[in-house]
């Protein structure tokens, strides 16, 4: 099992690995609880090229756009109308939890997350290649504590 968002789906498909997805498990009790990943575009007030910059951000969120991008879930409801990825049994789970994301985690507003999470990936990066689990993320418990202050 692997803990992961869409990014690799298509790279999996493509590469033919057998693989699936599921809703994130919940702890006995608790309800389920999605995380959303977003991001924007912005354009700068000093910037040279606002109206091309302009004509960026159109494109970027039109449906053309939103198709070509295959490590992105869409979220305009006409794309995933049209390209049924609310059907896909890959997709379907990311369409569930979506519907349980009603904020953000704290841990996500913490603005060193990314020092952190830097070390918990290399944390699971090293258990997938032997490493022993508990003293891995125990060290990366310890890397990180800094970053938490």
């Amino acid at each position: 099992m692997w803990e992961s968002g869409i990014w690799p789906l298509e790279s999996f498909k493509q590469a033919g690995v057998d693989v699936g997805t599921v809703e994130i498990p919940a702890f006995p009790g608790k309800p389920v609880k999605g995380v959303l990943a977003e991001s924007a575009l912005s354009i700068a007030k000093d910037s040279k090229n606002k109206d091309l910059a302009w004509e960026f951000v159109k494109f970027y969120v039109s449906n053309e756009s939103i198709k070509m991008r295959v490590a992105d879930l869409p979220v305009r409801q006409s794309v995933v109308n049209e390209l049924k990825k609310d059907q896909d049994p890959l997709y379907k789970p990311y369409y569930t939890m979506l519907e349980r994301s009603d904020n953000t985690p704290a841990f996500l507003l913490n603005p060193k997350w990314n020092e952190v999470n830097r070390q918990l990936s290399a944390a699971v990066e090293a258990v997938m290649h032997g490493s022993n689990a508990q003293e891995a993320l125990n060290q990366a418990v310890k890397d990180s504590e800094r970053y938490l202050k």
